[in-house]
């Protein structure tokens, strides 16, 4: 027996949402694209889709190399909602990168030299009881 999902009914991919199964189709289900989703132009379920996609990366603390080059082909799309979502989030992405190099090129330049010296010269002038 498989594992039970978390909540009743289905996940619409176009609007991002968990809806009772009374509000899908008959294809729809399988689909996975509610009634009122399966009305709009197939142009508006993609570009719903590929920006719901888009939004999604902003749970992931780090970016893998698909979702890279998926957010890197969504800059060619015709769409541009889509171009603008992509960007946004590539440079959301890139600042986290930046900041995380800084860090670690600070982390690299200090010197625990200085540091390890007066805290060994302290523990020395201290009378321990033991």
């Amino acid at each position: 027996m498989g594992k039970k999902k978390g909540y009743r009914g289905h996940y619409c991919k176009v609007c991002a949402s968990i809806l009772p199964n009374e509000e899908f189709s008959g294809k729809g289900h399988a689909r996975h694209i509610c009634k009122e989703c399966w009305k709009l132009s197939k142009d508006e379920q993609t570009e719903n889709i590929a920006l719901n996609r888009i939004y999604d990366l902003y749970g992931y603390s780090n970016l893998s190399k698909n979702n890279k080059r998926m957010l890197e082909s969504y800059l060619k799309d015709d769409s541009q909602r889509i171009r603008e979502a992509a960007e946004e989030m590539l440079k959301s992405f890139q600042n986290d990168f930046q900041c995380e190099e800084q860090m670690e090129l600070e982390d690299d330049d200090y010197q625990l030299g200085e540091w390890e010296e007066a805290e060994s010269e302290e523990m020395q002038d201290e009378d321990f009881p033991f």
